[in-house]
Parts: structure tokens; C-alpha cells; sequence
């Protein structure tokens, strides 16, 4: 529902929208991100990046209310705007956090309509979307870049893994961030060229 989300605030608010691949950080190569869309902003031109997120009914009215979402979104914006202009060359001060009423039957309705590539003649109605700008902010993004090479390396590391529990499917390993790693096995990134792309 991601694309359906951007191309309504695209239709709202004039901003253009645009898809990118995958980028990475010149300088420090373990940073990545897949923004969900590139926005050039009418009022100044600047560009920036677009995290979108669909949420039910609690999640909405929560962020509706608050004009917010959880801070790891927000830290989602942050490492897109810092990663995604590193990789572009350009100086991305701000971002859009766009939120969908993913239960709302016009949005579904919409969002049907536009996977099927047939016209948007459903409504057009704010009610079911919301969006806010998101400003960089330096200090998080030069934490997020020296926290990245600890991470990859705590995978690494097996002193840094806990002990096993007995029972695989004991629940607390479900919150444990090693759960991928902790069987011994290797956690093995496929070469691009193995993953199926969809038209």
C-alpha cells in the first residue's frame, strides 16, 4: 500500500513523487536504504524522502492525535535522509512521513484500483491519509552512522550472542535480536541476481 499512500499525498499536496532503487552510503557501505519514494518539493524545489506507513484504525487515530508516529519511524526518516543524500549528492534537510487508514474500504478500494493500473475514480479524501514534514536532524543521523558498524559486527561476534534456550520455540526468542543467527547457522545474504523481481 506503500505506492498507493505516495501517489495520494503526491495528489494532495502537488508534490512530486519518484521511485528509487536501493542505495547505499559512499562512505560507509553496511548503510542502505530502500527509501519508499524521492519527493521534490514544489514550494522550494528541495527533494527529500518519503516514509510510508499503513497502519489499522488504533495506530492512526494515535498518530493523528499526536501528530506522530513511533520513534522508529521517525529514525527511519532520519536514515533515509542521511543515507539516500549521501548516495544522490544532494543536502536533504527534510523528509515526509505519510501514514494510510489501511482499513478504510477507500483506501482498499483505491489501492485495488491502483495495482490494477485502472483510473483513481475513488474519492480523493484526506480523512484516510495524514502526512507531516520531518526535519534532519544531525545529531541522530551521526549516531545512526556510528552505531551501524557496531551492529554488523555484533553479528559477527559470538561472544556478543547469548546462551540458547533449550526450546526453540520458547517465546522470548522471538524479541531476541540474534534469533536468526543463534542456531549455529550463518545468516547467508543472496547474490541479487538469485531474488525474483516482479514486473
Amino acid at each position: 500500500m506503500e505506492g498507493p499512500a505516495c501517489d495520494l499525498y503526491s495528489d494532495l499536496t502537488g508534490n512530486k513523487i519518484e521511485e528509487k532503487d536501493r542505495m547505499v552510503h559512499p562512505e560507509l557501505p553496511q548503510a542502505s536504504v530502500s527509501i519508499d519514494r524521492l519527493v521534490h518539493f514544489n514550494n522550494d524545489g528541495s527533494k527529500g524522502v518519503i516514509e510510508a506507513k499503513n497502519t489499522g484504525s488504533r495506530t492512526f487515530y494515535t498518530a493523528k492525535r499526536h501528530g506522530s508516529l513511533p520513534f522508529e519511524y521517525f529514525l527511519q526518516v532520519q536514515h533515509g535522509m542521511m543515507v539516500a543524500g549521501a548516495a544522490l549528492n544532494l543536502d536533504i534537510k527534510r523528509g515526509v512521513m505519510v501514514v494510510g487508514k489501511s482499513d478504510d474500504p477507500r483506501f482498499i478500494a483505491r489501492t485495488i484500483r491502483w495495482h490494477l493500473k485502472q483510473p483513481l475514480d475513488v474519492e480523493i479524501n484526506p480523512s484516510f491519509l495524514l502526512y507531516w514534514e520531518v526535519q534532519r536532524e544531525d545529531r541522530i543521523c551521526e549516531a545512526i552512522m556510528r552505531e551501524i558498524p557496531i551492529f554488523w559486527h555484533s553479528l559477527n561476534d559470538k561472544t556478543q550472542i547469548p546462551d540458547r534456550l533449550e526450546d526453540e520455540n520458547d517465546p522470548r526468542c522471538g524479541r531476541c535480536q540474534f534469533r536468526i543467527t543463534c542456531r549455529s547457522a550463518a545468516y547467508e545474504v543472496s547474490d541479487s541476481s538469485d531474488i525474483p523481481v516482479a514486473d
